[in-house]
């Protein structure tokens, strides 16, 4: 799925390049449907799962601050890494529910940003969109209190043999 999101992002970076906001559009959406089946197929196995960590770290905890403390720090040191993002992204992790629930809305956010820009013919403006992420969508993370789950949602092979089937084809010409 890697190589198929690599190849989908570089045909949404040459849509842009060529200012062309049709294809531009097409390929940001099947970007974000990637995205979603990666999160799916992650949701497999409770070794590549958010809601297993999430519930380690809350269990050390005794009273419900103490937990509700040792939460933050577990999403926090898996995506923003600092009370600021002094490191964004060094130590995540390809982990169902952290894909649906934090990567994804970063990369719709993203998308639709840059197709706004494209179409007001302006430049995309990274720095305004570093300062909205962070406060729109990571931050809010990382003082979120919903739950994810702990065990496998579905099926590993059924999920594998639906993905493979959707992607075989595109994995294989983009590693061409």
């Amino acid at each position: 799925l890697t190589a198929v999101f690599d190849d989908r992002l570089a045909r949404f970076r040459a849509a842009v390049g060529r200012q062309d906001v049709s294809s531009a559009r097409t390929a940001s959406s099947a970007m974000i449907e990637v995205v979603r089946d990666l999160d799916r197929l992650l949701s497999t196995d409770e070794h590549f799962m958010l809601g297993p960590w999430l519930a380690w770290a809350r269990s050390w905890g005794h009273g419900t601050a103490e937990r509700r403390w040792l939460e933050f720090n577990a999403r926090n040191q898996i995506t923003i890494w600092g009370p600021n993002g002094e490191i964004v992204d060094y130590a995540t992790k390809a982990w169902g529910g952290l894909t649906s629930s934090y990567f994804e809305p970063r990369w719709e956010l993203f998308v639709k940003r840059v197709l706004e820009a494209l179409d007001a013919k302006t430049t995309f403006d990274q720095k305004g969109f570093d300062l909205e992420v962070f406060h729109s969508v990571e931050l809010p993370w990382q003082n979120g209190t919903e739950s994810f789950p702990e065990s496998p949602v579905e099926d590993a092979v059924e999920v594998s043999s639906e993905l493979l089937g959707k992607y075989a084809p595109a994995a294989t010409s983009a590693r061409s």
